[in-house]
């Protein structure tokens, strides 16, 4: 949880609120570690994983959609931002 909480950038007591709803709908459960029972992991469900794909399947077709009205030219030039862009997270990745 310690660990979530830093990547997600939030407290623990946010954490927790929402670990508790997410565990309430079936999408996480919490478990413990057997030699540490202080240590509280949580892990995602098997209808945490289709929830999860669904609203993936729906951001990949809003994407499309929006691309397929893109002119060609804008296309191109989205493409040269995102490759900038990359190049840009490798460089600062490789300090």
């Amino acid at each position: 949880m310690s660990e979530l909480g830093e990547i997600l950038q939030t407290t623990y007591g946010s954490l927790t609120v929402m670990i508790d709803r997410l565990v309430e709908k079936g999408l996480v459960e919490r478990f413990y570690l057997p030699d540490d029972r202080r240590v509280v992991m949580v892990r995602i469900t098997h209808d945490g994983r289709m929830c999860l794909e669904q609203y993936k399947n729906k951001f990949l077709d809003i994407i499309v959609k929006n691309l397929e009205r893109l002119t060609e030219e804008d296309r191109k030039r989205l493409s040269n931002a995102i490759d900038e862009v990359n190049t840009i997270v490798k460089n600062i990745s490789d300090l």
